[in-house]
């Protein structure tokens, strides 16, 4: 019985190592979504700061309105969640944001 459990738990890592290497980018978890507008046009980078995390993490914000994406830092905004989110300016030009309008974006993690 033991040479079985050692074989299961063999098998349950080679499993999970697997599922991690084929299929991590797919697992994509919904943060919410924000109303993002313009951040500071000095600051570079592709980035968005938003109550929607509490520490900084790679994610992906997506238009709705457009079905454009980007993948970007997500940085903590102070505020409740429903506050809204400030975007870098390559960030909102990638998912076909108006620069000077409110846009309401769908917030994931990135995988």
């Amino acid at each position: 019985t033991e040479l079985l459990h050692h074989r299961a738990c063999w098998f349950l890592i080679v499993h999970i190592l697997f599922f991690k290497i084929f299929f991590a980018g797919a697992l994509q978890i919904s943060l919410g979504t924000t109303v993002a507008s313009l951040g500071s046009a000095t600051e570079p980078g592709l980035w968005m700061k938003t109550p929607l995390v509490k520490s900084e993490m790679q994610g992906r914000v997506t238009n709705p309105a457009t079905g454009k994406s980007s993948t970007v830092e997500l940085i903590p905004l102070d505020g409740p969640a429903s506050g809204g989110s400030r975007m870098s300016l390559s960030a909102l030009r990638l998912i076909g944001a108006s620069l000077t309008d409110l846009t309401k974006v769908e917030v994931s993690t990135n995988g």
